[in-house]
């Protein structure tokens, strides 16, 4: 039943903040809705609340309330963005091992560690706290 304009003149049902009234009932007619149809066309007070909320339904799908609620999809999205995301770094991570994986610095092999740590200790640097506080100079 077409009981109005609607969006663009089409008959459709929408439930739309910006368009509230849409150009079709939501649910046909059955016996009962039309006699509470022809009871609405009379004095309200002798319609109860139960039958208004039967008539509503009839034309509405969805209360305000009900198609205005937030629907959790934000959690959703959030969720997958953190696991893209946690995806690529991984996969940045993986290709920068391979694409880096250049041979260690010579300083770094045992026999140069080695003679580092002898030149320090001859140079008696850190005499307070560090390495040439801990070195016992006169027995070597």
């Amino acid at each position: 039943e077409i009981v109005g304009y609607g969006l663009k003149g089409r008959p459709e049902y929408f439930d739309l903040v910006m368009f509230p009234c849409p150009s079709i009932r939501w649910e046909a007619d059955t016996p009962e809705i039309a006699e509470l149809r022809k009871k609405e066309k009379s004095d309200w007070k002798q319609v109860s609340v139960e039958e208004k909320r039967q008539l509503y339904r009839a034309s509405f799908r969805q209360t305000f309330e009900e198609f205005t609620a937030p629907t959790g999809v934000w959690k959703w999205a959030i969720g997958w963005s953190l696991i893209s995301l946690a995806g690529l770094i991984m996969a940045y991570d993986g290709w920068r091992r391979v694409a880096y994986n250049f041979d260690k610095p010579d300083s770094l092999t045992e026999e140069k560690l080695k003679k580092q740590l002898q030149f320090h200790i001859a140079a008696r640097q850190g005499p307070m706290r560090h390495l040439s506080s801990k070195w016992d100079y006169e027995t070597g």
